[in-house]
């Protein structure tokens, strides 16, 4: 079981139901990581709605000035990824 999930360059087409399951499962966490020149970014955006209503928080990195790929400095955005998706959940209403 996974808790905490980094999806780079992909994973915006999960579908609600799937979502809810992984929920079930355990997923609390969900960062995607989106080059800046990619499309991405705003296939994303749809995909963070639908986790946020399966009550797991999603976020999204930008990898600046790459497209379909990693950034030459990556360290830097990787620990910021990391940080957040392991430090406190914050409380659901």
């Amino acid at each position: 079981r996974f808790t905490h999930a980094a999806l780079v360059e992909g994973g915006a087409g999960i579908d609600f139901s799937r979502m809810r399951i992984l929920k079930k499962r355990g997923l609390q966490r969900v960062a995607y990581l989106c080059g800046e020149y990619s499309g991405c970014r705003k296939r994303t955006r749809a995909a963070l709605r639908r986790w946020r209503r399966a009550k797991v928080e999603a976020k999204l990195f930008v990898m600046p000035r790459v497209g379909h790929n990693y950034p030459d400095k990556f360290d830097g955005l990787g620990a910021d990824v990391f940080r957040w998706l392991f430090e406190k959940p914050t409380p659901s209403p």
